[in-house]
């Protein structure tokens, strides 16, 4: 298991029960963590994003954690702004994936576990909530490439969320 330690220079250490090595507070506004090194670490064809999260109010799209490659190829977890509710997508050769989970974070003021797996043997991409699955897809095309980009916490202004 890949595990990402941040330390505390990314970290708030408000209170040692909230804030660790293992976690970090964005400000929502440009904050963000780019972690373009550890891309060839990331399996395309097999792996899980596993996350917590505390959402609070957003106006636009963002990601919670993103690998991509500059082919138009990638694995993301993200919050959709339009549909108000937390997403996965496996996006290989430019063919969308995209499993919706119906769960709506934002503002609830609660921590959530959000896992996102993938497969290309089985062709399944899944997302649970809170240990609940809560959506299946198949995935139905090929990862071209290797990872190159790894972010958390990014938005589509390219900016932090």
């Amino acid at each position: 298991m890949l595990a990402l330690k941040l330390s505390t220079s990314l970290c708030s250490l408000k209170s040692q029960a909230l804030f660790n090595v293992w976690s970090l507070a964005l400000n929502g506004t440009d904050e963000y963590v780019s972690a373009d090194g550890i891309g060839n670490d990331i399996n395309p064809n097999l792996g899980t994003y596993s996350v917590w999260i505390n959402l609070g109010a957003h106006s636009a799209n963002g990601f919670i954690m993103q690998s991509r490659n500059d082919t138009d190829n990638q694995i993301s977890l993200y919050y959709h702004n339009g549909s108000s509710e937390l997403r996965f997508i496996w996006k290989g050769s430019g063919t969308p994936t995209t499993v919706a989970s119906g769960i709506n974070p934002e503002s609830d003021g609660k921590w959530h576990h959000v896992a996102a797996t993938w497969n290309t043997t089985s062709n399944e991409a899944k997302i649970y909530v809170d240990g609940v699955l809560k959506g299946t897809e198949t995935i139905t095309s090929s990862f071209s490439g290797t990872v190159s980009l790894f972010d958390i916490g990014q938005n589509t202004a390219s900016a932090g969320w």
